[in-house]
């Protein structure tokens, strides 16, 4: 996910959407959305406060919106 950057060791929360199409039961496309800014944001390389991301707070959100 950060091609050429060392690990940080920090914990990572992130929402990631796949979207596949098949045809004749085989994978025909797949896309893979992710926000990229709330993961720079989430191991230190870009500050949140000077671009609209919510980080880890959005794949909370989402978790506990489907698991009620």
């Amino acid at each position: 996910m950060l091609p050429g950057i060392p690990p940080t060791g920090k914990p990572v929360e992130l929402p990631t959407v796949v979207v596949m199409k098949f045809e004749s039961g085989k994978i025909a496309h797949e896309h893979i959305y992710r926000d990229q800014g709330s993961l720079l944001a989430q191991v230190g390389l870009l500050d949140p406060r000077l671009v609209p991301v919510i980080g880890a707070h959005q794949a909370a959100a989402l978790r506990a919106k489907h698991t009620k």
